[in-house]
């Protein structure tokens, strides 16, 4: 059996997450199109349009210095995880979770 990567497992926590959340993003979504006059039929090409054309990535800068006078880059290799320490205005909207650590 091959070792379990660390991107193995940032992948499988995040598919974890989101499928935990997918019931409850599906109801928000279809209450806004109702909201809007839309079809449900709309968040369906509007998902495939999502999934053929965007990219999602993490920029952060790895020479910061963390508190523990680690730079980002270490504290990510020793431990795995990177966390963000910074609010944004989607933690404002979604709550605390939106602050996040992702561990690889």
């Amino acid at each position: 059996m091959a070792a379990v990567t660390p991107s193995d497992r940032a992948i499988a926590h995040m598919r974890t997450r989101a499928e935990g959340a997918q019931e409850q993003a599906r109801a928000r979504i279809a209450e806004l199109l109702a909201r809007a006059g839309e079809p449900l039929s709309a968040a369906t090409a509007l998902s495939a349009f999502i999934r053929e054309h965007a990219r999602v990535t993490l920029n952060f800068h790895p020479d910061r210095l963390l508190a523990n006078g680690n730079t980002v880059a270490e504290g990510l290799l020793r431990d795995g995880i990177y966390r963000c320490s910074i609010p944004t205005a989607g933690a404002r909207v979604l709550g605390p979770a939106t602050s996040f650590s992702v561990r690889t």
